[in-house]
């Protein structure tokens, strides 16, 4: 996907996380799942140990928290088609959560003590950008989820 689309600033995989938080049901795989790619994301991408994993984990656990009380996971999974416009904008706004924690953490690992601001959002093209983008991921999750649902349902 990032040679069709541009990798803008190489904000596609955190996009696939944060599509994968809103879209898994089973908790206890989302989070050992996310601990596994997530290390791996950061030994690939150079990452200090933890600087990607730790917002990662703390999103999951605020959406986890959020969905245990407003069943945001199960309305997005059940509803028509309002999910495919509500689910971009939850994956933008744990996608930005994810960046600002990861800003906050580096900076304060590197004794920088000031509020990050994130110049990116400022343009629409970028907003449009990660709205498209996922979208389109939402779309490929909820199509692997159902097709997996579907093979299961058949073996039973």
């Amino acid at each position: 996907m990032p040679g069709i689309f541009g990798n803008y600033y190489g904000y596609l995989v955190p996009i696939l996380f944060a599509s994968n938080i809103v879209t898994f049901r089973n908790p206890k795989r989302l989070i050992y799942s996310l601990i596994i790619f997530g290390l791996i994301y950061e030994m690939l991408g150079g990452y200090t140990l933890g600087s990607y994993i730790l917002p990662l984990l703390i999103v999951c656990l605020l959406i986890l928290f959020a969905d245990h009380y407003v069943n945001i996971r199960t309305y997005l999974m059940e509803r028509g088609l309002i999910k495919y416009i509500i689910a971009p904008i939850i994956i933008i706004v744990c996608f930005i959560v994810m960046q600002y924690i990861s800003i906050s953490v580096i900076h304060i690992s590197a004794g920088q003590y000031e509020i990050p601001v994130f110049i990116g959002f400022m343009s629409w093209k970028f907003v449009g950008y990660l709205y498209l983008i996922s979208l389109i991921v939402f779309w490929l999750n909820r199509l692997m989820i159902d097709k997996y649902a579907e093979r299961i349902q058949s073996n039973n």
